[in-house]
């Protein structure tokens, strides 16, 4: 199902093409990989001045313009997102928005590499 963005203030907001909506905010309700995905890819869209640019989830940070320095800031707003904390290296460790969606998800699943922190 195609996900399709709006900005909204200072939240991101995603709308699924039936319709309902996901706030990205952190009262909102756990969110799954695609909503990670979503996040991501908007973060990086702005991060990297890409509004214009298809940005494939499967390709590898280096391939779209995040270097090593930015990937840290992409980790620490992820962090402020989901109130998760997480290695600095984790984007490098996991290094496509696919791949590091899915690790994130995971570690709000079962937390072993990460921890909630109380808001």
């Amino acid at each position: 199902m195609p996900r399709f963005l709006t900005a909204r203030k200072s939240k991101v907001t995603v709308r699924t093409a039936a319709g309902s909506e996901a706030d990205m905010r952190h009262d909102a309700p756990t969110p799954a990989e695609p909503d990670i995905e979503t996040w991501c890819t908007a973060y990086l869209r702005k991060a990297l001045k890409l509004s214009d640019v298809a940005i494939d989830v499967d390709a590898e940070f280096a391939s779209i313009g995040l270097d090593s320095a930015e990937s840290v800031f992409l980790i620490a707003a992820i962090e402020d997102w989901l109130g998760l904390e997480l290695a600095s290296d984790t984007a490098m460790e996991h290094p496509t928005i696919a791949r590091l969606s899915r690790f994130v998800a995971s570690q709000l699943k079962t937390g072993p590499h990460a921890k909630r922190i109380a808001r």
